[in-house]
């Protein structure tokens, strides 16, 4: 069985960095043209359709016409179209299940909320509740392939945080949508997000393949997968110019066929010349140089990979398991916030 799916497509108002509504015009034809080149037997959305508990007319026009688009193509090639549910989709927002329940009867085969079994595969929707969740997977069978949109342990929270305060990935296969770095490790694909969506995205040239974002089509009987490239999604960057070496790779980065969203720190000397190549880019912000700024915002980042470790340890017992996972994800929206 072959299975195209992709997740955390975020829809929301409009972006400073890009037109919101082309963006995802082209991302569903994207997507519609892979399904006519593999002819997967199943597409999947792994969650996070919207972002924000606030959903305005614009943002459930875009989500109608994304799951239109897309409908009418599995339509047309007999391919069932499945939406799992995230956690954006399911922390208490009754709004959202209802526009969900109205797109889905009109647009697309069906949603899901809660834990199902589908032909070879087990469907697990997002679950906040860490026991919960850890009781659902131990009904599971060990040799189980699961689509899923959940917390587990090895993911990526940043380029340099590692999840752990998730559960552990113990089935035969977990494909997971919920973290927008892709990332592999024994028993999870975490495929990541089909678009990046704003600088908590964004990372340093030196680890530019990590903000490539796109679709999984993977193989159930294989258990091969191979990772497609969304050629509209931008690339968020964080750059510094100081010197002759960093403003070459800056030109350079102008001349890819890759869109690309940059926040760069500049000496003074660069500023203009860096200015020059603004249209060259998606979005180009030139932020002043400043050598005590940097100084402390390295420190800042090399102590962030311990916030996380911190919280866990100093969380008083008293505590709900809920309490303790809602300060968990206090950390990690800091650690992401713009």
């Amino acid at each position: 069985m072959k299975i195209l799916c992709f997740s955390d497509l975020h829809i929301r108002g409009k972006r400073p960095y890009y037109d919101n509504k082309e963006m995802y015009q082209k991302t569903a034809k994207w997507i519609a043209t892979l399904l006519h080149e593999f002819q997967p037997d199943l597409l999947i959305n792994l969650g996070d359709t919207f972002h924000s508990i606030t959903v305005s007319a614009e943002d459930i026009n875009i989500a109608w016409n994304f799951m239109a688009s897309l409908s009418m193509e599995c339509n047309h090639l007999s391919i069932p179209f499945e939406i799992i549910l995230g956690n954006h989709e399911t922390d208490g927002h009754n709004n959202l299940l209802i526009i969900f329940k109205k797109l889905v009867n009109l647009k697309t085969k069906s949603f899901y909320q809660d834990t199902i079994k589908k032909e070879e595969i087990i469907i697990l929707p997002f679950n906040g509740n860490k026991d919960n969740l850890k009781n659902t997977m131990s009904q599971i069978k060990k040799d189980s392939i699961i689509f899923s949109h959940n917390e587990f342990n090895g993911s990526l929270l940043t380029s340099t945080l590692i999840e752990k305060n998730g559960i552990e990935p113990d089935k035969k296969l977990i494909i997971n949508g919920h973290y927008h770095r892709r990332n592999q490790k024994e028993g999870l694909l975490n495929v990541g997000a089909c678009l990046s969506h704003s600088f908590s995205d964004a990372e340093t040239l030196d680890n530019l393949q990590q903000g490539l974002r796109g679709a999984t089509l993977f193989d159930t009987i294989t258990l091969e997968d191979q990772f497609i490239v969304n050629p509209h999604s931008p690339i968020f960057l964080n750059l510094e110019i100081s010197n002759r070496e960093e403003f070459q790779e800056l030109i350079a980065l102008s001349k890819s066929e890759l869109k690309f969203c940059i926040r760069a720190k500049v000496k003074e000397v660069y500023e203009q010349s860096v200015s020059d190549l603004r249209d060259s880019f998606n979005y180009l912000q030139i932020l002043p140089w400043n050598e005590e700024e940097i100084k402390k915002e390295k420190v800042i980042v090399n102590t962030s990979n311990n916030i996380l470790d911190v919280l866990e340890e100093h969380v008083s017992n008293s505590f709900t398991e809920l309490d303790k996972n809602k300060l968990k994800q206090i950390g990690k929206e800091i650690l992401k916030h713009d």
